[in-house]
């Protein structure tokens, strides 16, 4: 049995005693739910968890592989700064392959799961349909804002449908012209690193 893992977020601002912290809630459900369950709030769909997403401090410099350095402040005078802006999108790709971590040998491997009908399958999980709105979009799939999440359409040309982003298109124009290149010409933020 094939078991999709769908996976959606959505930026929230908490403001009473937390100085209004940025969190983005994860939720977590399995696409092969029937629809009346997952419309209904049969716990069809459940918060995984927060992630928050640090404050700036002005004048230092930020740990962008792990171990991080999060530094937390009430000061948002960096927040502008492209070092602090790849910052938080490695936090925040680095703590949702963590999360994920647990997954990765279900995902090759049957592993024997109780459904609930009462019966035993094996059970082969894998990566389903990111939910989120276009903020989260361009963050989740490592696009820069401004460019479509799904194809290579120019931002003044949006209205049409160009060519599928892909994985190894994203790879093989970051390797052959670099990382300017590929922000500037073709929407690519790649300079994350998991």
């Amino acid at each position: 049995m094939f078991v999709p893992i769908v996976l959606g977020s959505d930026k929230t601002v908490v403001s009473v005693g937390t100085g209004n912290t940025e969190y983005h809630p994860l939720y977590l459900s399995i696409g092969n739910v029937h629809n009346g369950a997952r419309r209904a709030h049969r716990d069809a769909m459940v918060v995984i968890r927060f992630l928050a997403q640090p404050k700036g401090q002005p004048g230092l410099e930020y740990d962008l592989l792990p171990p991080f350095t999060p530094l937390f402040s009430a000061d948002k005078q960096d927040a502008d700064q492209e070092n602090f802006r790849l910052f938080k999108r490695q936090i925040f790709h680095s703590s949702l392959a963590k999360i994920l971590d647990p997954l990765k040998p279900a995902m090759t491997k049957p592993e024997l799961t109780k459904c609930w009908d009462g019966h035993y399958r094996k059970a082969i999980y894998g990566l389903g349909p990111y939910i989120a709105d276009y903020q989260e979009q361009v963050l989740v799939t490592g696009v820069v804002q401004g460019w479509c999440a799904k194809c290579l359409t120019l931002p003044d040309q949006m209205e049409q449908c160009g060519i599928t982003r892909t994985y190894e298109h994203t790879q093989t124009v970051i390797e052959a012209f670099g990382l300017q290149v590929a922000w500037n010409e073709y929407g690519i933020s790649g300079d994350i690193k998991v």
